[in-house]
């Protein structure tokens, strides 16, 4: 396995924890899958973690990646973003964030700022649903593509 995606966390522990409570069984594809997305914040690909994993694991499939992912979404561990390269990126999500996105290069930047929060407050008192989670993606234009725009000019 590649150096960096070893890491047994305590938030893999509690991410694990957290699966075994919903009924799922932990497989050491669910784990591997988890255990990168909790150590990388690279918004990969589906294809990027399967690529990424392939070596540690030779049972490990594409499908049971994208499996792997859906099962982690439907149960608020994992969000998919999507991107101006028409693919759905992926990021472990325990910790509420957002995410601000390049309209140009595709580019995600992860904020770790709850002043959102009131925002989920405000939401839930004028709609009296109960608010569970949310993604907030914020979109612009990052500082590389702004330099280059303005090299291009």
């Amino acid at each position: 396995m590649k150096e960096g995606l070893v890491l047994t966390t305590h938030e893999l522990e509690n991410a694990l924890d957290f699966l075994r409570q919903k009924g799922l069984r932990i497989t050491r594809q669910r784990s591997l899958i988890l255990n990168y997305l909790i150590t990388q914040h690279n918004h990969p690909t589906a294809e990027e973690i399967f690529n990424t994993l392939k070596a540690a694991d030779a049972n490990l499939s594409l499908a049971t990646v994208y499996n792997t992912l859906d099962l982690f979404i439907e149960h608020h561990l994992v969000v998919n973003l999507a991107s101006n390269d028409d693919k759905q990126h992926f990021d472990y999500f325990a910790h509420p964030h957002y995410h601000v996105i390049c309209s140009v290069c595709g580019r995600i930047e992860d904020v770790f700022d709850f002043s959102f929060n009131p925002l989920l407050d405000h939401a839930q008192a004028h709609t009296d649903y109960q608010i569970d989670h949310a993604a907030v993606e914020v979109f612009g234009v990052c500082p590389t593509c702004q330099a280059k725009q303005k090299n291009s000019k």
